[in-house]
Parts: structure tokens; sequence; C-alpha cells
């Protein structure tokens, strides 16, 4: 039997888009962090601020995933740049 090892896990840190629920975003992280040591822990859902960006990794993730957020300015190139070097700001 072939035995495949995961790429990435990615962990939404809300149920969907928009709706925020009573988690703890950062036990939560830890806590799948130390599950999948040694797999990328990428991890999405209302990322949309460089203090997020720098919360969720310094919880233990390996990457964000920015869906939203970006989407809603794709219209506007320069207003894409500015967003993602404003979110870029958060990365240590």
């Amino acid at each position: 039997m072939v035995r495949y090892e995961p790429l990435f896990i990615y962990l939404g840190l809300y149920a969907a888009t928009g709706i925020k629920l009573p988690l703890y975003i950062e036990r939560n992280v830890r806590e799948v962090r130390k599950l999948v040591d040694g797999v990328t822990l990428v991890a999405g859902f209302a990322i949309n601020t460089p203090e997020m960006v720098k919360f969720v990794i310094s919880a233990g993730a390996d990457a964000v995933v920015v869906g939203t957020a970006l989407v809603d300015k794709l219209g506007d190139q320069r207003s894409c740049m500015e967003f993602l070097t404003r979110l870029r700001g958060g990365l240590p």
C-alpha cells in the first residue's frame, strides 16, 4: 500500500467568510500545529490586516491565505498591490 504524506494542511479559522464565531484562533492554530508538526500549516478566513497575519503566524501557522479581502480589490491593480504590501508588513 502506498502512503501519501500531505504537502500542507489548511486550517479555516472561521466557519465561513464574514461569520465570526467565538473561536480561540491562537489556541486552535497552536493545537493543530502540534498535531501536524513537520507539515506546512496554512491558515485562512478573516486574514485582512497585518496584525492578523502576525497573530496567526506567531501562533504557529507557516502561511496565510487571503481570499475575499483580496477578491474585493481585484478591479483595481493599485489597490491590490497596496493591500498585499500592507499585509506583508505582518510577516516576521
